[in-house]
């Protein structure tokens, strides 16, 4: 998927000699998802008062994240899943591991249970946008992830994933705005792969 960077002084009239470096960028979506996936580590967290074997398949889960076996991660998740149904981290997990197998409608509907169990799970938001942007629907990704930046305005990653869906809608001011913050939050991927393909905006 993209990395932060988003600015250029290309004028609309000459947009067109720059498609293809635009395609190339714009297309690398996957590698999004993958650090997606490993950041996810970070936020995904046991419940409170877990039970002990819960945690043990939790962290299992985790484990298997970490290590791209997603076919484990969503086993070992359902198991924490059915030993505790109000794990939200348990089937943001799950939702994670489906999203990297492709299966972007479990994907959304683990990350929702994860939302309606925690309406502040920012991790969740980030991660539905990340599987709505896999399916092309990035409006819904957008809205997801503006989600994501009202719980932690801070969030480096949901500004540079907005400013990702942005730029595939080609909407490049704002996807230059939002790559500006996340470089601001210390994440200047987007904004510097955008640099580097003429696509920034003052």
């Amino acid at each position: 998927m993209p990395k932060c960077s988003q600015h250029s002084t290309a004028q609309h009239s000459t947009a067109h000699l720059a498609e293809p470096s635009r395609r190339h960028f714009f297309l690398t979506a996957r590698k999004f998802a993958f650090l997606i996936a490993i950041t996810a580590l970070f936020f995904i967290s046991p419940p409170s008062q877990i039970a002990a074997d819960n945690s043990s398949a939790f962290n299992k889960g985790v484990e298997a994240v970490e290590a791209e076996d997603y076919h484990t991660a969503v086993s070992e998740f359902t198991k924490a899943i059915k030993i505790d149904p109000n794990s939200a981290g348990a089937y943001g997990g799950r939702g994670l591991a489906y999203r990297e197998l492709g299966d972007y409608n479990k994907a959304i509907a683990d990350c929702a249970k994860a939302i309606k169990i925690d309406p502040n799970n920012a991790f969740a938001y980030i991660n539905r946008g990340v599987s709505y942007a896999d399916l092309g629907d990035y409006n819904k990704a957008i809205a997801d992830y503006t989600k994501a930046i009202k719980i932690n305005p801070k969030y480096a990653l949901a500004y540079y994933g907005r400013g990702f869906a942005y730029g595939r809608l080609r909407d490049y001011e704002k996807a230059t705005k939002d790559a500006r913050k996340a470089c601001e939050l210390g994440d200047c991927r987007l904004f510097n792969k955008m640099k580097e393909n003429n696509l920034l905006r003052d």
